[in-house]
């Protein structure tokens, strides 16, 4: 035992982990730890390339992707890393299987589609399941804290601080054990959920709620007025165990953007920001064509260095062009296409949804 004790506390010395936060002992490792050590020298080398990237890049480049043939097309539009989204993904055996969507990835790569790192990211996972997704050759892994979506309340439901600060624990446990230095996102979605999953006893979150009265399902409610306080209080609470804190907004909102990051980088100065456009993200209707394409470089400016979207479920094109779209002209490309179909998905003469279209194309972006 000594010897790993030694091999682990040499890769604890590095400086990658000067600003993370381990609320287990090099024992705790050991235990789960085989009685020989094996290379993962995959997961090794996507999570050094995603750490140079962060360390590196101003603008970092990702889309959510629900299979493997979403994400080679993404790679081949010339996306900066791949986001294999468990959480927007309805078919349940692809959620079961996703280390093997990863090493078929993984797969195409060493046949000549290059090296882009590869990110899941879901919910509440076990031990088990998180070291599975590491080892199948990940760069890191996006958490977010968001237990649920309901459809009796139309909203999201937040995991209690304590159960989502467990739960970047386990990742990094997991991580730690197969000696894999990965990247770790903790997202918050204080700004997007209205509900929370909160008992009497957890006085961190007791102050953001409206009243002591639980819905039906158990959960209680969150105070609208201070989502982005709910924000920034998860994601100073996130911040010592993750790599990067990511903001979900559901409206283009620079203020919103800024307070978050400057309450974040004064008390951990040099912790990596995310931004996340939601798959409901309101693009147009509340920003002109000039707010919307000052709007990413303002948060270049703030920050924010991986700049994320969820796309549409039911969006008209294939994830290729929206792919392009975005690597090309950044926000303001992807909305012109998210925006423009809407407006002519209830009309039928063709010669009227093509000049509808160009007419958008026009007055948009």
């Amino acid at each position: 035992m000594l010897r790993e004790i030694r091999n682990l506390t040499d890769f604890w010395n590095s400086e990658r982990w000067n600003r993370i936060k381990r609320p287990y002992s090099k024992e705790d490792v050991i235990k789960f730890c085989h009685s020989f050590m094996i290379d993962y020298t995959l997961a090794n080398s996507k999570s050094e390339i995603f750490w140079s990237m962060l360390c590196q890049e101003d603008q970092i480049y990702g889309m959510s992707a629900c299979n493997a043939e979403e994400s080679l097309e993404q790679v081949e539009a010339g996306m900066d890393f791949l986001c294999l989204n468990e959480t927007s993904n309805s078919n349940i055996n692809e959620k079961k299987n996703i280390s093997r969507i990863v090493n078929n990835i993984n797969k195409v790569f060493r046949e000549g589609y290059g090296s882009t790192p590869v990110i899941v990211k879901t919910k509440a996972m076990n031990f088990k399941n998180t070291t599975k997704i590491i080892q199948s050759g990940v760069a890191g892994i996006w958490c977010e804290d968001e237990l649920l979506y309901t459809k009796h309340h139309k909203t999201g439901v937040l995991v209690s601080t304590k159960k989502m600060i467990s739960q970047l624990a386990k990742i990094r446990l997991a991580a730690d054990v197969c000696r894999v230095p990965s990247i770790i996102i903790a997202s918050t979605k204080g700004c997007t959920s209205n509900l929370i999953e909160c008992d009497g006893e957890d006085l961190q979150n007791q102050k953001f709620v409206t009243s002591k009265k639980f819905t039906i399902e158990g959960y209680q409610h969150l105070d609208g007025d201070l989502s982005t306080e709910i924000a920034i209080n998860r994601g100073l609470a996130y911040a010592p165990y993750a790599d990067v804190i990511c903001l979900e907004g559901n409206i283009p909102d620079i203020k919103q953007a800024e307070t978050f990051a400057k309450a974040i980088r004064s008390k951990f100065p040099r912790k990596f920001l995310a931004y996340s456009c939601t798959q409901d993200f309101d693009w147009t209707t509340r920003r002109t064509p000039t707010e919307l394409m000052n709007f990413q470089n303002e948060l270049t400016e703030l920050g924010y260095s991986i700049q994320y979207i969820c796309p549409r479920h039911d969006s008209y094109y294939p994830m290729r062009k929206l792919a392009e779209s975005y690597c090309d002209d950044g926000f303001a490309g992807y909305a012109n296409l998210q925006e423009i179909y809407p407006k002519i998905d209830y009309r039928f003469d063709s010669n009227e949804i093509l000049n509808t279209m160009q007419d958008e194309r026009g007055t948009l972006v």
